[in-house]
């Protein structure tokens, strides 16, 4: 069953459910964030599928924190808590690329304290941008 309206619709309570087909005009309302808490660890820690936003602890700079399975315009972000920076990489190193470069053991630094943003943008590729705790924008290489 198919439902139109016409004129607007307001909702106290929200909507809930599968959107399709095209929204126009503005949209308001609530979202949900997925947050997750990861420690670091030296074999790696990967962030859910699902999450949004990942807040990191690393007890040691080789420690690492692995990017969810490659889905095209996925977007996930996360920050360093702790006082010891940390190693994040893709699920697989060898074939999935951060910011151009594949390997194994290919790993970008995420200082203590600095944010991240990580945007798939095919099944084989993350850019990788990490913020320092000043706003600085850097594109980390790994190595």
């Amino acid at each position: 069953m198919s439902t139109h309206f016409s004129g607007p619709i307001v909702s106290t309570g929200g909507f809930e459910g599968d959107l399709t087909g095209d929204v126009t005009g503005d949209v308001t309302g609530h979202v949900t964030v997925t947050t997750e808490s990861i420690a670091a660890t030296s074999t790696g820690v990967q962030i859910s599928d699902d999450t949004d936003f990942a807040t990191i602890t690393s007890a040691g700079a080789n420690n690492i924190v692995i990017l969810p399975d490659p889905v095209v315009g996925k977007v996930v972000r996360g920050a360093n808590v702790s006082a010891t920076a940390c190693e994040i990489r893709s699920s697989t190193p060898t074939a999935i690329a951060i910011n151009n470069v594949t390997g194994t053991g290919k790993e970008a630094v995420l200082a203590a304290g600095a944010s991240f943003e990580a945007t798939c943008k095919s099944a084989t590729a993350w850019i990788l941008h990490n913020y320092g705790a000043t706003g600085t924008m850097t594109n980390p290489v790994p190595d």
